[in-house]
């Protein structure tokens, strides 16, 4: 973490190179005393002058050695040993969000000086001003999502990510084609929440071979992490999990030893197609909230300046924020009807299994099919339609899910009643 400073007007922050200027200047301060002490032997008796200057000079020496690369090394190290404080300690508090110029109490919403044993390092992109207003937000956003429920939940997620109260375990999916707005307010909200946010790489939550766990260790501390415009690929369902349950997960930077650490941020995806998984669990679709933008922005009415725009307004964004955080307080953050249903087709999309029973299967009480046989025709209809493949035991626990009947046949073959084959596929 390095070495910090308290600064009145942002909390603490980094001064690495300015504990070694203090630590440097040991030695001057010690030079200095040594002059002091010359000047006052020189006003001394004889008898008394030759012991006073033998420790100006013994000063001098010291005052040499102390501006040495080692004492200072030395030096700063035994500072950290008096002065360290545990990384967790920092940004702990998770209802004080910091701002250039104060801190905002969001459970009772006065604003404050900042005070060193807030121990926040970490503030939003705007101060705070009590009467700001966003009108030209409060226009695009309404032109993007033109649906009053979504929008309301989109404003309660906004004032939601100001806190580092993580209790709803959630990722927004923002879905639509290009010259929709999603990019453009993902990156607003970045700018409100400045130090506090990060924009993470875009294959965070893409199945890829490698990654580092520095992807990992950037998030830790963030409140808010928006990722843009991932690759059409598999979605890491671990990783979501992860990253949105509450739980430690281990980290650590480039050349550097391992960590662990509690995310506190609300994860956003900009997506132009949903990322294929074939995870039917709860486990995922209970966190996932997919918010369609529905605008096509037309090439006459495109502004590449609207960003910069925006972001002249983010002290009224902040107070549209703060109007979302009690709507959040009062409401909760359940989807509306048009989250709830974008994110049942984004499930019924991903579940090949209905699809394979309409194609290849028939579902009736007097049929019977081996296991073995629904395994092979599922594997080429996968094949044939480029779904990702089940395994056979998910294959299982998904049919059982749906109330099929697990039996043995002629002889203890694993079979499922109720359900037959198509004739192409026997």
């Amino acid at each position: 973490m390095g070495w910090h400073v308290f600064d009145a007007a942002r909390g603490w922050r980094s001064d690495t190179a300015g504990a070694v200027l203090h630590a440097s200047a040991l030695g001057a301060e010690i030079m200095a005393e040594s002059a002091t002490v010359l000047d006052y032997a020189s006003r001394l008796p004889m008898e008394m002058r030759e012991k006073a200057e033998a420790k100006a000079v013994a000063l001098i020496k010291h005052a040499r050695t102390s501006e040495s690369a080692k004492s200072i090394r030395a030096a700063l190290g035994l500072a950290e040993g008096l002065l360290a404080i545990e990384p967790d300690a920092l940004d702990a508090r998770p209802d004080l969000l910091g701002l250039p110029g104060g801190v905002l109490d969001l459970c009772d919403g006065t604003h404050r000086a900042h005070r060193p044993d807030d121990y926040i390092t970490r503030i939003a992109g705007c101060a705070f001003d009590s009467d700001a207003a966003c009108p030209r937000w409060e226009a695009f956003i309404a032109e993007v999502l033109p649906d009053d429920s979504v929008r309301r939940f989109v404003q309660k997620a906004m004032g939601y990510s100001l806190s580092a109260r993580r209790g709803e375990h959630i990722v927004l999916m923002f879905l639509g084609t290009g010259c929709n707005g999603k990019s453009v307010l993902l990156s607003v909200w970045a700018s409100l929440l400045g130090e506090l946010a990060v924009a993470a790489p875009p294959d965070l939550l893409t199945a890829k071979q490698g990654g580092h766990p520095a992807e990992l260790a950037m998030l830790r501390g963030a409140r808010f992490v928006h990722l843009s415009e991932p690759q059409d690929g598999r979605l890491a369902v671990e990783r979501l999990k992860a990253l949105s349950g509450g739980d430690r997960i281990a980290a650590r930077h480039m050349n550097r030893d391992f960590f662990e650490f509690s995310p506190v941020c609300l994860l956003a995806v900009a997506l132009n197609h949903r990322l294929r998984t074939n995870d039917a669990g709860m486990a995922l679709w209970r966190r996932i909230r997919e918010i369609d933008f529905p605008t096509t922005i037309p090439p006459e009415r495109r502004d590449p300046h609207l960003p910069e725009r925006l972001r002249e307004e983010l002290p009224g964004i902040l107070r549209w924020a703060i109007k979302g955080w009690r709507l959040y307080q009062a409401e909760g953050l359940e989807p509306p009807e048009a989250v709830r249903a974008a994110t049942d087709a984004y499930r019924e999309q991903s579940d090949p299994l209905g699809a394979f029973l309409d194609d290849r299967c028939i579902v009736h009480a007097h049929c019977t099919a081996t296991a073995a046989d629904i395994y092979r025709a599922f594997k080429r209809w996968a094949s044939d339609t480029g779904e990702l493949e089940l395994s056979q035991r998910v294959l299982g626990e998904r049919l059982a899910a749906r109330g099929f009947e697990s039996t043995r046949i002629h002889g203890g073959i694993r079979a499922w009643r109720g359900l037959g084959m198509k004739v192409d596929d026997e």
